[in-house]
Protein backbone atom coordinates (compact mmCIF):
# COMPACT_ATOMS: atom_id res chain seq x y z
CA UNK A 1 0.00 0.00 0.00
CA UNK A 2 2.92 1.86 0.68
CA UNK A 3 3.95 1.67 -2.90
CA UNK A 4 0.55 2.80 -4.49
CA UNK A 5 0.49 5.81 -2.10
CA UNK A 6 4.25 7.22 -3.02
CA UNK A 7 3.49 6.65 -6.80
CA UNK A 8 0.33 8.99 -6.51
CA UNK A 9 2.74 11.54 -4.86
CA UNK A 10 5.20 11.39 -6.79
CA UNK A 11 3.81 11.34 -10.00
CA UNK A 12 2.40 14.48 -9.15
CA UNK A 13 5.03 15.98 -7.72
CA UNK A 14 6.65 14.80 -11.36
CA UNK A 15 3.73 15.59 -13.63
CA UNK A 16 2.25 18.58 -11.50
CA UNK A 17 4.39 19.97 -9.53
CA UNK A 18 2.13 20.00 -6.55
CA UNK A 19 2.40 17.79 -3.35
CA UNK A 20 -0.90 15.85 -2.15
CA UNK A 21 -1.23 16.58 1.38
CA UNK A 22 -4.66 14.49 1.11
CA UNK A 23 -5.42 11.62 -0.19
CA UNK A 24 -9.41 10.44 -1.29
CA UNK A 25 -9.68 6.38 -0.45
CA UNK A 26 -11.50 5.96 -3.96
CA UNK A 27 -7.92 7.35 -5.26
CA UNK A 28 -6.01 4.35 -3.21
CA UNK A 29 -8.59 2.25 -4.47
CA UNK A 30 -8.14 2.83 -7.89
CA UNK A 31 -3.87 2.40 -7.41
CA UNK A 32 -4.33 -0.33 -5.72
CA UNK A 33 -6.70 -1.85 -8.73
CA UNK A 34 -3.89 -0.83 -11.16
CA UNK A 35 -1.11 -2.38 -9.13
CA UNK A 36 -2.72 -5.83 -8.27
CA UNK A 37 -3.27 -5.90 -12.00
CA UNK A 38 0.44 -5.84 -12.66
CA UNK A 39 0.82 -7.80 -9.40
CA UNK A 40 -2.10 -10.03 -8.92
CA UNK A 41 -0.31 -13.49 -8.85
CA UNK A 42 1.44 -11.95 -5.87
CA UNK A 43 -1.92 -11.93 -3.63
CA UNK A 44 -3.84 -13.99 -2.11
CA UNK A 45 -7.57 -13.80 -2.27
CA UNK A 46 -8.01 -12.89 1.10
CA UNK A 47 -5.32 -9.48 0.54
CA UNK A 48 -7.49 -8.98 -3.07
CA UNK A 49 -11.13 -8.67 -1.42
CA UNK A 50 -8.99 -6.30 1.52
CA UNK A 51 -7.64 -3.89 -1.40
CA UNK A 52 -11.22 -3.51 -2.75
CA UNK A 53 -12.77 -2.85 0.62
CA UNK A 54 -12.92 1.15 1.22
CA UNK A 55 -13.22 0.56 4.77
CA UNK A 56 -9.69 -1.64 4.83
CA UNK A 57 -8.16 1.12 2.96
CA UNK A 58 -10.02 3.98 5.03
CA UNK A 59 -8.54 2.15 7.80
CA UNK A 60 -4.46 1.73 6.82
CA UNK A 61 -4.30 5.45 5.45
CA UNK A 62 -5.97 6.62 9.18
CA UNK A 63 -3.21 3.99 10.80
CA UNK A 64 -0.46 4.14 8.73
CA UNK A 65 -0.41 7.13 6.84
CA UNK A 66 -2.77 10.01 8.74
CA UNK A 67 -1.06 11.95 11.55
CA UNK A 68 -2.40 10.91 14.86
CA UNK A 69 -5.86 11.41 15.54
CA UNK A 70 -6.51 12.63 12.24
CA UNK A 71 -10.37 12.18 11.05
CA UNK A 72 -11.85 11.57 7.28
CA UNK A 73 -13.54 14.14 5.68
CA UNK A 74 -16.68 13.14 3.72
CA UNK A 75 -16.31 14.60 -0.35
CA UNK A 76 -18.06 13.87 -3.35
CA UNK A 77 -17.01 12.90 -6.58
CA UNK A 78 -19.53 13.17 -9.25
CA UNK A 79 -22.27 11.30 -7.15
CA UNK A 80 -19.33 9.03 -5.90
CA UNK A 81 -19.49 9.76 -1.85
CA UNK A 82 -15.37 9.08 -0.57
CA UNK A 83 -13.51 10.22 2.64
CA UNK A 84 -9.81 11.89 2.52
CA UNK A 85 -7.81 11.74 5.07
CA UNK A 86 -4.52 14.07 5.99
CA UNK A 87 -0.83 13.01 4.73
CA UNK A 88 1.35 12.80 7.61
CA UNK A 89 5.07 14.35 7.66
CA UNK A 90 6.59 10.81 7.18
CA UNK A 91 4.87 9.97 3.60
CA UNK A 92 5.03 13.33 2.43
CA UNK A 93 9.28 13.18 3.35
CA UNK A 94 9.21 9.74 1.49
CA UNK A 95 7.79 11.07 -1.72
CA UNK A 96 9.70 14.03 -1.57
CA UNK A 97 12.52 11.98 -1.64
CA UNK A 98 11.65 9.49 -4.01
CA UNK A 99 10.72 12.13 -6.51
CA UNK A 100 14.17 14.15 -5.65
CA UNK A 101 12.27 17.69 -5.19
CA UNK A 102 12.26 19.96 -2.05
CA UNK A 103 8.70 20.73 -1.13
CA UNK A 104 9.23 24.46 -0.94
CA UNK A 105 9.89 24.31 -4.79
CA UNK A 106 6.44 22.50 -4.85
CA UNK A 107 2.53 23.75 -4.59
CA UNK A 108 0.99 22.30 -1.53
CA UNK A 109 -2.64 20.95 -2.69
CA UNK A 110 -4.85 20.17 -0.65
CA UNK A 111 -7.99 19.63 -2.79
CA UNK A 112 -8.91 15.76 -2.61
CA UNK A 113 -10.64 16.45 -6.14
CA UNK A 114 -7.19 17.57 -7.93
CA UNK A 115 -6.75 13.42 -8.79
CA UNK A 116 -10.10 14.15 -11.11
CA UNK A 117 -9.09 16.78 -13.41
CA UNK A 118 -8.90 14.92 -16.88
CA UNK A 119 -10.32 11.54 -18.09
CA UNK A 120 -8.21 11.95 -21.59
CA UNK A 121 -4.88 12.12 -19.51
CA UNK A 122 -5.68 10.31 -16.12
CA UNK A 123 -4.39 7.67 -14.79
CA UNK A 124 -7.02 5.82 -13.71
CA UNK A 125 -9.28 5.26 -17.13
CA UNK A 126 -9.59 1.39 -17.18
CA UNK A 127 -10.14 0.80 -13.26
CA UNK A 128 -12.31 4.24 -12.88
CA UNK A 129 -15.94 3.95 -11.22
CA UNK A 130 -16.63 7.98 -11.96
CA UNK A 131 -15.45 8.67 -15.48
CA UNK A 132 -18.98 7.51 -16.92
CA UNK A 133 -21.17 9.98 -14.34
CA UNK A 134 -18.18 13.15 -15.34
CA UNK A 135 -18.54 12.90 -18.73
CA UNK A 136 -22.49 12.34 -18.76
CA UNK A 137 -22.59 15.68 -15.85
CA UNK A 138 -20.21 17.51 -18.72
CA UNK A 139 -22.30 16.96 -21.58
CA UNK A 140 -25.24 17.99 -19.50
CA UNK A 141 -23.56 21.29 -18.69
CA UNK A 142 -22.18 21.32 -22.20
CA UNK A 143 -25.62 21.08 -23.93
CA UNK A 144 -26.91 23.51 -21.36
CA UNK A 145 -24.56 26.35 -21.94
CA UNK A 146 -25.54 25.80 -26.43
CA UNK A 147 -29.21 26.40 -25.75
CA UNK A 148 -28.44 29.95 -23.99
CA UNK A 149 -28.75 32.99 -26.24
CA UNK A 150 -25.43 34.71 -27.03
CA UNK A 151 -26.67 37.89 -25.54
CA UNK A 152 -27.15 35.93 -22.13
CA UNK A 153 -24.31 33.56 -22.21
CA UNK A 154 -21.42 35.22 -20.36
CA UNK A 155 -23.18 38.75 -18.75
CA UNK A 156 -20.39 41.19 -17.78
CA UNK A 157 -18.99 40.51 -14.33
CA UNK A 158 -20.34 37.05 -14.13
CA UNK A 159 -18.63 34.16 -12.61
CA UNK A 160 -17.70 31.98 -15.17
CA UNK A 161 -16.04 29.63 -13.78
CA UNK A 162 -17.16 26.05 -12.24
CA UNK A 163 -16.78 25.61 -8.62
Amino acid sequence: MEDALLGILTRAIANHRRLPTVITVLEMQMRLRIQEGVHARKFSSAAQSDLDSPEWIGRQLKDIFAPLAAEPIRVELHGRATRFYPLGPEILAKALTRANAKREDLADDNNPRAFCASCSSCDYQEVCEIRSRKLQAEARLNNRGRRVPPSIENPVGADTGLH
